[in-house]
């Protein structure tokens, strides 16, 4: 079986966008990597 590996990638956010995405993050009681990877999803998914 083989194993999959998720590999880091990071992303430049403006301090303005930094912030709305805490308080996002902070109101749904999910982390901000939450909703990086589920907003990355949802866009591949759309746009394929």
């Amino acid at each position: 079986m083989t194993a999959t590996v998720a590999r880091p990638m990071s992303v430049k956010l403006d301090p303005e966008t930094r912030g709305r995405m805490d308080c996002l993050a902070q109101s749904r009681r999910r982390t901000t990597h939450w909703l990086m990877r589920e907003a990355i999803q949802q866009y591949i998914e759309r746009e394929e």
